[in-house]
């Protein structure tokens, strides 16, 4: 098993914001989304994370929602 929140802090994910979505500071799992952006903006964030991951590590991780 790998970390995925160290494969997406080291990626540099917890820095970037795209549509007014971010990944929490604190946590690299949590993608926030404190402006009520919509939620293909966050699906296209979580996407893009993914997307990234895959590219520079060759891991493919698997997206778990949790609407709160």
């Amino acid at each position: 098993k790998l970390a995925a929140g160290w494969l997406i802090e080291e990626a540099g994910w917890k820095q970037k914001i795209i549509e007014d979505v971010a990944v929490h500071h604190q946590q690299a799992l949590v993608i926030i989304n404190p402006l009520g952006a919509p939620g293909a903006a966050v699906l296209n964030f979580a996407n893009a994370v993914q997307a990234d991951i895959k590219r520079k590590f060759g891991v493919l991780l698997e997206i778990e929602p949790q609407i709160v």
